[in-house]
């Protein structure tokens, strides 16, 4: 989902319907989890084709209509998706699971979504937003192949802007979050991997997020939630609203889980 890690859904409907505010930083993550970087939406706008894709997709996520993602989800039945169809289907099947926790993706174009993201070599700005917006329906182990290449291609290439790293981050912490709820030993190995010294001091906000990864894990395997609350509390003294209720939104998403 778009506003996954930055935002809860209730959120982010409340902020388009003019009922609450979203911090400048807030705007930009979605802006870039929409595809586009601030300056195009400034200067020149989105296509409208694509403005109305997300739309789309968008509006019914938030308004738990299964039965209108379902049906842009069946348009892989009848036709061999291509281009921006593919992307909207995907979109629409990662929203639709995050609401029924069904993936209808089919298995072949599972394995078309699998074999684009491991055969990128040079990773660009829309990778990283296609599998940040698609990651969940994907299995566990191609997750974390795909994250470790995206690992790589940071340690050993330049990026082309200091934006492009900020994505890369809260990526490849969206992609921990999905393997604590899926596979927490896959999850250990990618935080172990993708440490904590490869995101500089100045991302802070991706930092702490990291650091909750771990206190997730620690419960997972605990049970034990007191760090959980005191770093909860910790932000919300801070008051650094956002993260606490990024948090906030991943602890009881996990929490549900374990109980399930």
């Amino acid at each position: 989902m778009t506003s996954e890690g930055i935002t809860s859904k209730s959120s982010l409907d409340r902020w388009e319907r003019g009922q609450d505010n979203l911090s400048f930083n807030q705007v930009l993550q979605l802006i870039k989890k929409l595809h586009i970087r601030p300056i195009e939406l400034i200067n020149n706008g989105l296509a409208k084709e694509i403005v109305q894709d997300i739309r789309e997709v968008e509006d019914a996520y938030l308004e738990n209509n299964t039965d209108f993602l379902l049906r842009i989800c069946q348009l892989q039945d009848h036709v061999i998706l291509s281009g921006r169809d593919f992307w909207k289907v995907a979109l629409a099947c990662n929203c639709y699971m995050e609401l029924t926790g069904k993936n209808i993706f089919t298995q072949t174009n599972r394995k078309r979504l699998k074999n684009y993201f491991l055969k990128i070599e040079d990773w660009y700005y829309e990778d990283f937003m296609n599998f940040g917006n698609t990651a969940l329906l994907l299995d566990s182990s191609d997750i974390f192949r795909i994250s470790a290449q995206i690992v790589n291609y940071v340690k050993f290439a330049e990026l082309q802007d200091n934006e492009n790293y900020q994505i890369v981050y809260n990526t490849l912490i969206n992609a921990v979050y999905i393997l604590i709820r899926g596979n927490t030993d896959l999850a250990k190995r990618l935080l172990s991997y993708f440490s904590s010294d490869l995101i500089p001091q100045k991302y802070a906000f991706e930092r702490i997020r990291y650091y909750f990864m771990t206190l997730l894990l620690d419960y997972c395997e605990s049970r034990d939630d007191s760090k959980i609350k005191v770093e909860l509390d910790f932000l919300k003294m801070n008051n650094l609203d956002l993260l606490h209720e990024v948090c906030e939104y991943s602890f009881q998403q996990v929490k549900a889980g374990q109980k399930s």
